[in-house]
């Protein structure tokens, strides 16, 4: 549904209370998401997307990524607010929600109609208002029926928070009648009445309003009337107010997002007025004549503007905003930096709270800046913008940062330091969307730059992000050297911080070549030094690396108290993905203590978590494991359901080792209700992918599911050369010793069904002796083998 209105009709305000009372009704809550700023599909999902706590992270764009998570959540209302000067996009943003998201309801407010199929419009009219008084003065109604109109109640209850002693009366009423009907019922209108009753008596109200209104020009419509009333209205109050107030209100029309007093202390400046108060006072008079609102938030009191009060005060501005808002682009520049720096400390959780309450604000000044001025007003768009930056990956859109990035760096010639900034946090983003080739180019420009500062900490983290960089594409040496050199650059920097991320970020290339003890002396570390320095947020993601080390080691009680520990720091932040990923280890470590209910009840929690952030990748492999511990458990044809719709969402979302994932457990699921035909399918499609990425180490796994279906197809040699093909990678030592047993096992089983009893028995005793080494979460899965274990253990006789 959408309400339609012109501007101060109280649309944001109904479409609240529709929220509050609707609220029982949706088990999946009610949700605001401002839309005042939103220009384009990508600006709307955003919007939606910060106010559902989804974070925008993958490949897809911002509207189908909500359309993901919403595909998923328990039926909720989602109120869209203004959405008028982004109309022009509703079918590529709500559009597509609307048919993919069947349990969401969306309630959206614009001042014209979004033209979409099945939208139903509720057209906002004024409040019920009085008929004006006659000429003499005299009402028929007394005061008891004239407070029935809502426009005079409402009316009333915003005098009552400018001036508690004012009552309507016999005296007033004649007066009050004329003002509300005067500003037809207007909401917004009404209250800036109501605040100009402080310092002025009713009667003289309506003399104001007389004579600034006036007669509205016959033939209008009641839509242009009521944009008239408002814009009167609005010039009434400004012309009320004194020369240094109307300054103030202008200056601060350059705030986005709101505000809070220190930024308007740095702003809004008043010094050519020898009568104007503190720029804080300033703040307090606008909103005492409701120019300026309110409102609470955990560092205290926020200000902002209504869209219209904004848009009429930037009409009034004939030139001159040049200075203001180098003002604000100044003070939020060393805003964004003070806080940018205090995310890696004790204070890491407030900062990203901080700098996401100024996302707006930062953009906005970094976006002003790049357009021109001097090299200073350059140099803090940049520095804005890299604050801007970290809200982006964390919690916003990745696809938009390293566009803006490279908008910021054509036009910043120095210094380097935050040119190799600004460098990082392009590579970062492109890393997280899987944009290998970008993320690599921009880490090697940002330690390039690096290398042109005095700046050790720097240099010593941007060595270490091109060494993860090379660690997913594989040039394990490369990557080892740097993760070396930028340990010790750390350590020279006496920066426990940056020593802590790059142990935890060594401790994964050690996981990858299969070197569990550095691994475990890395991640060890790793969460020391994170508990030294007191971040939360990087203790919790090292405590789920320690995690596996646990798990390696068979001390599943311990792995459990670690996720324990980071699943709180996650929920104490909002982080809902990160703890859903918490869940999914855990889920496998109740698997291993073989309590498949409570492995089960975990990844159920991590499934809810992913697809409330619509993370389909990490809900690919959670539908992957549960379908596995569904056909562990004896119920391979229920386990083939989840599976099936593991493979559909990986085939969407198009990540290769995503889609090999899947395509592998469908394919030992279906071997295990004996459908071999599509479980070669399945297996053939996962090696085509993996030789068309050149994704060698992933080729046994796969090769194993193949086998295992052609053997029972009756071609046994097809399924021999496979493995002998396959083998030389899997016996590598630092692949997985289960790969290895299991191509061994149907080597053996292959041998035999071609009469070669031989070659079978040595096949299948190299198979028992792999099975016999294996422990931890190797010996579970091959409990889940049992019928090849039982033919090992035949054929090696």
């Amino acid at each position: 549904m959408t309400l339609t209105g012109t501007g101060g009709i109280g649309k944001s305000r109904l479409a609240r209370h529709v929220a509050v009372a609707l609220l029982p009704q949706f088990p999946g809550g009610a949700w605001i998401a401002d839309l005042s700023e939103a220009r384009s599909p990508s600006d709307v999902a955003r919007a939606a997307a910060s106010a559902l706590g989804i974070p925008l992270a993958g490949r897809e764009d911002p509207p189908r990524a909500v359309a993901a998570a919403l595909e998923f959540r328990k039926p909720l209302l989602l109120i869209l607010d203004s959405f008028e000067a982004a109309v022009a996009h509703a079918s590529a943003s709500i559009g597509i929600w609307m048919r993919s998201a069947r349990d969401v309801r969306f309630l959206v407010t614009s001042r014209a109609l979004l033209h979409l199929s099945g939208e139903r419009e509720l057209a906002l009219g004024a409040l019920p208002a009085p008929p004006r008084p006659q000429r003499d003065g005299a009402r028929r109604e007394g005061t008891a029926q004239l407070a029935g109109f809502d426009a005079v109640r409402l009316f009333l209850a915003r005098v009552a928070e400018h001036t508690p002693t004012f009552s309507l009366s016999a005296e007033n009423a004649s007066a009050v009648c004329e003002i509300c009907a005067r500003l037809e019922g207007i909401p917004l209108a009404l209250e800036l009445a109501a605040a100009r009753l402080r310092d002025a008596a009713p009667a003289r109200i309506v003399e104001q309003l007389r004579s600034r209104i006036g007669s509205i020009e016959q033939g209008a419509t009641g839509s242009a009337i009521r944009r008239q009333t408002l814009t009167s209205a609005l010039e009434w109050s400004y012309g009320e107010l004194l020369e240094w107030e109307r300054s103030a209100f202008a200056q601060a029309c350059a705030f986005r997002g709101g505000f809070f007093l220190e930024a308007a202390e740095a702003v809004v400046d008043l010094s050519s007025f020898d009568e104007a108060p503190l720029a804080i006072d300033a703040i307090q008079a606008l909103r005492d004549r409701s120019l300026v609102r309110s409102w609470d938030t955990p560092f205290g009191t926020r200000f902002g503007m209504f869209a219209p009060v904004r848009e009429f005060g930037e009409s009034r501005v004939a030139g001159g905003r040049g200075e203001v808002l180098r003002r604000h682009a100044g003070h939020f520049a060393s805003y964004g930096e003070a806080w940018w720096k205090r995310l890696a400390g004790p204070e890491g959780l407030e900062a990203m709270k901080r700098l996401t309450l100024e996302e707006e604000n930062l953009l906005a000044a970094a976006e002003w800046s790049a357009s021109g001025g001097t090299a200073k007003d350059r140099e803090d768009g940049g520095r804005a913008l890299l604050a801007w930056s970290e809200v982006a990956i964390t919690r916003g859109s990745l696809a938009e940062v390293r566009p803006a990035c490279e908008a910021a760096l054509k036009v910043l010639s120095a210094p380097p330091e935050l040119r190799s900034r600004l460098l990082a946090a392009a590579s970062r983003a492109e890393f997280y969307l899987g944009n290998m080739v970008h993320a690599r180019e921009a880490a090697e420009k940002s330690l390039t730059e690096a290398k042109e500062c005095n700046d050790l900490p720097l240099l010593a983290r941007s060595t270490v992000w091109l060494a993860r960089n090379l660690t997913v594409v594989g040039d394990m040496v490369k990557s080892r050297a740097l993760y070396d050199e930028g340990e010790a650059l750390c350590r020279k920097a006496n920066d426990p911080a940056g020593l802590s991320n790059a142990l935890g970020m060594r401790g994964t290339l050690f996981h990858e070549l299969r070197d569990y003890a550095a691994q475990a002396r890395d991640f060890g570390e790793a969460v020391r030094l994170a508990r030294q320095v007191g971040n939360p947020l990087l203790l919790a993601r090292h405590l789920t690396n320690y995690g596996i080390v646990h798990r390696q080691r068979g001390e599943l009680n311990e792995a459990l108290a670690v996720y324990d520990e980071a699943e709180r720091i996650f929920q104490d932040s909002g982080n809902v993905g990160d703890a859903g990923s918490v869940a999914a280890n855990r889920g496998i470590i109740f698997y291993e203590k073989g309590d498949p209910v409570a492995a089960r009840a975990s990844f159920n929690r991590a499934l809810e978590a992913y697809r409330f952030t619509g993370n389909r990748q990490q809900i690919v492999l959670t539908l992957d494991n549960i379908a596995a511990l569904i056909g562990a458990e004896g119920a391979p044809a229920d386990g083939l359901r989840w599976a099936s719709d593991a493979v559909a969402v990986a085939r969407e979302l198009g990540s290769p080792h995503t889609s090999m994932s899947a395509l592998a457990v469908r394919s030992n699921l279906f071997v295990a209700v004996k459908q071999y035909a599509e479980a070669l399918t399945d297996a053939e499609e996962g090696m085509a992918i993996a030789r068309s990425f050149n994704l060698p180490r992933d080729l046994p796994g796969l090769a194993s599911c193949a086998a295992a279906a052609l053997v029972p197809l009756g071609r046994g040699e097809e399924a021999r050369k496979l493995c002998l093909e396959m083998l030389p990678l899997a016996d590598r030592p630092e692949e997985d010793a289960f790969e290895r047993f299991l191509l061994h096992a149907h080597l053996a089983r292959a041998e035999e069904s071609l009469g070669r009893r031989a070659e079978a028995r040595v096949a299948a005793r190299i198979a028992l002796e792999i099975m016999n080494s294996l422990s931890g979460y190797s010996l579970r899965r091959l409990s889940d083998e049992d019928q090849v274990a039982n033919e090992v253990r035949r054929l090696s006789n």
